[in-house]
């Protein structure tokens, strides 16, 4: 298991029993999503110790989505019934992310090079 979320808080935060194995899997997937924005953390012993609220909260936030949504479907259909999944929640989280914990970045850019003959 990760360091961002611990076995157990998944259920929890759902509200409803999961399965094992599908909650290391989405947890691993949300703390990788985590890890791709917030670029200043590039090992795990980077994350900070305790972890802040913010980024606890985006990545059970994540986690549930990849466990609920594993394909990131926009609509299911099963007979009369349709479902309709909230999927740019997960591109508003991993923007939040990379403004809070993202790393450096150029406020300029460079000149176009210079031609030579």
């Amino acid at each position: 298991m990760g360091r961002l979320i611990a076995t157990g808080e998944l259920a929890s935060f759902m509200q409803k029993p999961v399965r094992a194995d599908a909650e290391r899997i989405a947890i691993r997937v949300a703390e990788g999503w985590v890890k791709s924005k917030a670029t200043r953390l590039t090992d795990w012993t980077d994350w900070p110790d305790p972890i802040p609220e913010d980024l606890w909260a985006w990545a059970i936030e994540l986690a549930s989505i990849a466990y609920s949504n594993p394909t990131g479907i926009a609509t299911r259909t099963v007979g009369d019934e349709t479902t309709g999944f909230v999927i740019a929640r997960r591109a508003e989280i991993l923007d939040a992310i990379e403004q809070a914990y993202g790393g450096a970045q150029p406020s300029y850019q460079f000149p176009p090079a210079p031609c030579w003959p």
